[in-house]
């Protein structure tokens, strides 16, 4: 060493000592000397090092070591973790070891790992490797791709091969966990799901949750699937489930603990948790997930075929209690959203009866998208109209949307079954539509069910039994005031439908001493509201009946039918006034110009009611000419007009006349 020393000082005096271009050398420039002789032995060794480790990589591969056992000496010799042990020297010779062998040695490096390390040792160990010894994957680091970009960019989203089978996948796995290790779950399920068809994905999310210490803890506690869902906290979640990367954990977890689970309680479990769209939307994507729907979803079979192929309409539970049902319903919502409903209370109606069947209704109805948006702020008349039940040409009884409207009363109130429907059913029907309507909704207003099997015959049971008996003769008319009569109509309606006007006149004769007297009453009945559709109908039926001899009875049917009144609407809109109209005969359609006597017998009846100002305003009024009377009666009253001011003129020029003569 001393002699070392010695010849360095030697050189270094005779380098000092010696002019530098003709000059001494500085302090300095000495020092940058000494500096630069020492950063090239630096890189020397470095080289020299280099050197050394391919030759003794190279001689590791002459001797057949493989890097696998390597990794495993490694492991056993230093008892260290992640960043610790990556820092090692002899896990950069494995490394190194692995680049020189291996023909795809970032996926061979990662999967060797994931081999020999577990849980979060092997999410630290992956991420730190990547970092240091990946340039592909420091480059995606470096540029902030997300994982769904860095799963492209590995191609994985092009991969043939299982997912537990892909090395590439590791890779994946260690740039997530490089890029930030607390959204590694999160980041990893949401791309599975973006890339993985529905038959493939639950196996790959089973495999993908080994990696998921979340998951892990979950399996480890025996967890059931609904504290899982709400350990996740999917139950607050803000999020579609087609877009939370916590449901694709969940359905990850049921499938680790039991695959069954995923058909009897994933969907009941998401059920529990959201409600109206909100609830269709997640469990519409809830049962592409459930083996038993998939297969009922790619038959394409009908909404009542999914019930009886889910056995519900054998299940004796209540269908709030029954997850099949829920399935069912997610089957509906999947298949086809816009026809939910109808499929749903269709169904229902085949297969329930009775107090079962308004039961199920009530309990469906929540769940109907445009219902549930109903019974927020509708009542029954609304939800009527905005079915257009009063416009239908289909009977009530094979028409879906009454039964709606009937799931929409269980829903909103099941009183309004009973106080109601039948009531709204009477204001808005008529005719056949009218008695098939009362018919429907008999079978489900609560005090008419078991009523219909009883049978009570004569009409007097009858009066009784629907509280009408109190009803006085000399004041018939209040009979429409109470609910009782048009219950006992849609009774009669449900059982004698054949006949039901026959029985109702049977019923009313008891009130009347006179036809004259039941006339009045209908007349009466066809102001009275809901009372209006029955009794203009029965007026209708007794036409042929009523005397029509001259002016008298004219006047006297047009008195019966309050037409001289101002009740009601304006006169020329009221059905009472077509009815006088038919009575009298049937107004022509055309030559409306040159009126027949028939409607001169009109205009003259009319006349005896109202003065020709009365009669002016009643014109002027009118704002529509529903039964084509106002164009005949206008024209009728032009000319009585016309004729009477002639009349007055001659009358004038008479009286003039007669007075010129008395002056002479």
């Amino acid at each position: 060493m001393m002699h070392k020393n010695v010849s360095v000082k030697r050189h270094l005096k005779v380098n000092v000592d010696m002019p530098i271009n003709g000059r001494a050398a500085d302090p300095s420039e000495e020092r940058a000397a000494l500096l630069g002789i020492r950063e090239f032995g630096t890189k020397v060794k470095s080289s020299l090092s280099r050197v050394i480790e391919a030759i003794r990589v190279r001689w590791l591969w002459l001797v057949g070591r493989k890097h696998e056992d390597m990794l495993i000496r490694l492991k056993s010799r230093y008892d260290l973790k992640g960043e610790e042990l990556v820092k090692k020297r002899a896990y950069f010779q494995w490394v190194a070891f692995v680049k020189f062998v291996s023909k795809s040695p970032e996926e061979e490096m990662f999967s060797t790992l994931a081999r020999h390390y577990n849980d979060d040792e092997l999410i630290d160990i992956l991420g730190f490797t990547a970092k240091k010894y990946d340039a592909k994957l420091m480059g995606l680091l470096d540029a902030k791709r997300s994982g769904n970009d860095a799963f492209m960019e590995l191609q994985l989203d092009k991969a043939t091969t299982k997912l537990s089978e892909n090395p590439t996948f590791f890779r994946w796995l260690a740039f997530l966990a490089a890029k930030d290790r607390n959204l590694l779950e999160q980041e990893m399920f949401s791309t599975l799901a973006r890339h993985k068809t529905r038959d493939e994905l639950i196996d790959t999310l089973v495999f993908a949750a080994k990696y998921d210490t979340e998951i892990k803890k979950c399996l480890d506690a025996g967890l059931s699937v609904q504290t899982a869902f709400t350990r996740m906290q999917l139950d607050k979640a803000t999020t579609k489930l087609s877009e939370n990367p916590d449901f694709f954990r969940w359905i990850a977890f049921i499938a680790l603990t039991d695959r069954k689970l995923l058909e009897s309680t994933m969907i009941w479990t998401v059920s529990r948790h959201n409600t109206g769209n909100q609830l269709l939307d997640a469990i519409a994507f809830a049962a592409q997930y459930d083996p038993k729907l998939i297969k009922l979803l790619d038959l394409n079979i009908s909404g009542y075929d999914a019930f009886r192929e889910l056995e519900l309409h054998v299940s004796t539970t209540k269908l709030s209690e029954n997850p099949d049902f829920f399935r069912w319903l997610a089957f509906l919502a999947a298949k086809d959203r816009k026809s939910l409903e109808p499929q749903m209370f269709s169904t229902l109606v085949r297969h329930y009866h009775g107090d079962e069947l308004v039961d199920a209704l009530h309990f469906a109805a929540k769940y109907g998208p445009q219902l549930s948006k109903w019974l927020l702020d509708r009542d029954g008349d609304a939800v009527f109209m905005e079915l257009h039940l009063d416009k239908a040409t289909m009977k009530p009884s094979e028409n879906l949307d009454f039964l709606w409207w009937i799931a929409f009363l269980a829903a909103k109130d099941r009183n309004l079954l009973k106080s109601d429907m039948i009531w709204t059913v009477s204001r808005h029907l008529s005719g056949d539509e009218l008695v098939d309507a009362l018919a429907v909704a008999a079978h489900y207003d609560p005090e008419l069910q078991s009523l219909i099997y009883t049978h009570p015959t004569t009409p007097s049971d009858l009066v009784k039994r629907f509280g009408l008996e109190s009803v006085s003769k000399n004041n018939v008319g209040t009979i429409f005031n109470g609910r009782g009569f048009f219950k006992l109509f849609a009774y009669l309606s449900a059982t004698e439908k054949e006949t039901v006007y026959t029985k109702m006149i049977e019923i009313l004769k008891q009130f009347c001493s006179t036809d004259k007297d039941l006339d009045k009453l209908l007349a009466e009945g066809s102001y009275a509201v809901g009372a209006q559709s029955f009794s203009m109908t029965m007026l209708y039926s007794r036409i042929s009946q009523w005397p029509k001899k001259g002016k008298k009875d004219w006047t006297n049917i047009f008195k019966m039918l309050k037409l001289d009144k101002k009740i009601g609407r304006p006169l020329f809109e009221r059905p009472q006034l077509k009815l006088f109209a038919d009575y009298m005969k049937p107004l022509p359609k055309e030559n409306m110009e040159h009126p027949s006597d028939f409607d001169r017998n009109i205009f003259d009846t009319v006349k005896t009611a109202y003065n020709t100002k009365e009669l002016r305003k009643l014109i002027d009024e009118s704002k529509s000419d529903p039964f084509g009377l106002v164009a005949t009666i206008r024209i009728l009253l032009d000319e009585h007009e016309k004729s009477s001011s002639t009349s007055t003129m001659k009358n004038l020029l008479g009286f003039k006349k007669q007075n010129n003569s008395g002056g002479r």
